[in-house]
């Protein structure tokens, strides 16, 4: 198992990403410069990272904003952009297990879209990354949010990071 995890909410803008972590923490959440807690279940509180606005939208870096103590849990957003990769690819070379939920199709559409950007394959083609395709609409958020909480106790459980 590795040490480091990266959750990513890959979509296009608007689809759903930021509602995913709303959820997940139970208020609106955006970047910080810090960890914060998020109760997984029960008593059971883990430290993430969180990264709200992609850096495909923001036009930053993960460099410009994940600490150079490397967080063990990083929740990003991540836009469906042709810069996508270069997100995943800093995470894969600072050695980050990558689970990914793509939101297809987004928030508003009624059909799935191609991965003309050839961002899934890739991330299939890499090393230590799961991939979980969700439908972004408010019916599927609750499943999509318990997902997330679930793969995060499973691994967090196996790391022995629970406190």
């Amino acid at each position: 198992m590795h040490k480091r995890l990266l959750v990513s909410v890959l979509g296009y803008p608007n689809s759903g990403k930021s509602e995913t972590w709303t959820n997940l923490f139970g208020s609106r959440q955006r970047t910080s410069t810090r960890e914060r807690w998020l109760q997984l279940r029960g008593n059971t509180w883990i430290k993430v990272f969180l990264v709200n606005g992609s850096f495909e939208e923001t036009g930053n870096s993960p460099d410009d904003v994940i600490p150079n103590d490397l967080p063990a849990i990083v929740l990003c957003s991540v836009q469906y952009h042709p810069n996508a990769m270069n997100t995943f690819n800093w995470f894969l070379e600072k050695e980050y297990e990558v689970f990914t939920q793509w939101i297809n199709p987004s928030y508003r559409a009624r059909t799935n879209y191609t991965d003309e950007l050839n961002i899934i394959s890739q991330l299939q083609a890499a090393n230590r990354t799961s991939i979980a395709q969700r439908i972004g609409n408010s019916s599927n958020l609750n499943s999509r949010v318990n997902e997330v909480r679930n793969f995060l106790s499973g691994w967090v459980d196996g790391a022995g990071l629970v406190f």
